[in-house]
């Protein structure tokens, strides 16, 4: 705890230069995209781009003649042959070769498990490059120094990797040394800017302004001023649905790490959790153009849902792009979801929307007339009184109402029953069981003018009436005309 409490102090420090706009990377290199290429000359493979080894470069200039380089992931040695520029060199892996590498490189002759440590000390020796090798598992090790002067990290794909990782060099890690984690700024692991974006927003790391390119992916960070609270943090609670920060930009200014909270979320299966975070976005264009990019990576999951994605892209758009309430414009399914979101803002729309649901109302015309009294429903509470409403809480739902009774002559069907199961705010009543005693809590109360004559719907209106919320209004709907009357018995 007292390194930690030591890396907080100086990690004010770097705070207030940051703050300052003191501290900024500064790339002067004009690059193009351009992965797995190996460095010219050398033949050894590297999982990195020209972009990303120039960022390395431009750190590692900034070194005096004996820094220390601490890598994590070294592989090959292609980017450990480059860091050996500028300082000692001391690596960190298992050194176990995957089934993914054994598929890449087969001339390797090194079967999934094999240690390809020796091939990499020999990729060092014979390039006359001195390295040391720590062979351990990330979350076993600990620095045995108390200072580096620069880190790479090129190994872990997920929140606890990230983790063992930070925690393993912690202590010594000081204000002003960048730590670069490859795929920070990337799009192939969600994770990973989705974790930043909660840890730079806590303050617990700093991710100072760049002028790299946006494809380059790696994320250069500090300590921040709350650095202690790495210390506790826990990988399950990470990155979690906490709300979006408002003001975190990337690097060059994007909103790249508050889209991957999206992306991270819909990678683990979590479609709600997705729009509860969507429901605390900022209003900033760029996280479209992010979402396009992370819905290309998300769309080639093999168990990708196709159909949740698509709906998802239009409520971003509404979030991104908001209007006044209410949106009555349910012409199509697309614009049925829009409306949905602009229409519920503040009513826990991330928890009931209901894509499936919205488009079954879609297509039995249960949006109809809930369109046509948009006006008149948003944020009221609705009593419907007719028959074939299974669906017709979902539209008035869409419409932005508060609260749902729908009374129906003849026994509740299990259609009924499901649809009410999804939506907390729906119920439903056989007119035989209905009495007044939620009449209190209705303010707009919808006859369909089939049933509008029938004794027993008569003897329960009257019976109501009085009880209705105060100015509630009662309207008959009628079969051939777009324009609701007053109810009259």
């Amino acid at each position: 705890m007292t390194n930690l409490r030591k890396g907080m102090e100086a990690a004010t420090f770097l705070h207030n230069l940051i703050s300052q706009e003191v501290i900024e990377i500064n790339m002067t290199v004009n690059t193009e995209p351009d992965k797995l290429t190996p460095p010219a000359g050398t033949g050894l493979p590297r999982m990195i781009g020209d972009s990303d080894v120039a960022l390395i470069r431009t750190f590692g200039s900034l070194l005096r003649p004996d820094a220390t380089i601490v890598e994590f992931g070294p592989w090959l040695g292609g980017v450990t042959e480059v860091l050996t520029e500028y300082g000692q060199v001391e690596v960190i892996d298992r050194f176990e070769w995957s089934e993914q590498n054994a598929a890449a490189h087969p001339e390797a002759e090194l079967n999934p498990g094999d240690s390809f440590r020796p091939l990499f000390e020999q990729n060092m020796a014979a390039r006359g490059r001195n390295v040391t090798v720590y062979e351990s598992p990330y979350q076993d090790f600990v620095w045995p120094k108390d200072r580096f002067d620069l880190c790479f990290i090129d190994a872990p794909r997920n929140v606890s990797g990230l983790l063992h990782c930070l925690r393993a060099i912690a202590h010594a890690w000081p204000p002003e040394v960048p730590v670069l984690l490859k795929h920070g700024l990337g799009v192939t692991y969600p994770e990973l800017p989705a974790t930043l974006e909660v840890l730079v927003s806590r303050g617990i790391l700093a991710l100072p302004a760049s002028t790299q390119p946006a494809w380059c992916n790696i994320a250069a960070l500090y300590p921040g001023p709350n650095f202690q609270d790495l210390e506790t943090l826990k990988a399950s609670d990470l990155p979690g649905n906490v709300p979006l920060s408002k003001t975190l930009t990337d690097p060059w200014g994007g909103r790249l790490l508050a889209t991957a909270r999206l992306a991270e979320r819909f990678m683990a299966d979590d479609f709600v959790g997705a729009l509860q975070i969507l429901d605390t976005a900022p209003q900033e264009p760029s996280i479209l153009y992010a979402w396009d990019t992370f819905e290309s990576v998300l769309s080639k999951e093999t168990d990708a849902d196709t159909g949740a994605l698509a709906a998802f892209a239009e409520v971003l758009a509404a979030q991104i792009d908001p209007c006044d309430a209410p949106v009555a414009n349910c012409a199509s399914l697309p614009t049925a979801f829009r409306a949905f979101w602009h229409n519920n803002t503040g009513q826990h729309r991330w928890s009931h929307f209901n894509p499936p649901l919205i488009a079954a109302a879609m297509d039995r015309g249960a949006m109809v007339w809930p369109s046509r009294l948009a006006e008149r429903i948003h944020g009221q509470r609705v009593i419907e009184i007719g028959q074939n409403l299974t669906y017709s809480p979902v539209g008035y739902f869409n419409m932005g109402a508060a609260r749902y009774l729908g009374i129906t002559l003849g026994d509740l069907n299990s259609d009924m029953i499901k649809v009410e199961g999804q939506l907390p705010e729906a119920t439903f009543l056989p007119l035989s069981g209905a009495n007044s005693e939620r009449a209190n809590e209705v303010d707009l109360c919808l006859i369909h003018e089939a049933v509008a004559d029938h004794p027993d719907v008569g003897e329960l209106i009257e019976k109501i009436t009085p009880s209705l919320a105060k100015g509630a209004q009662l309207l008959v709907l009628p079969m051939n005309s777009d324009t609701p009357r007053r109810y009259a018995k």
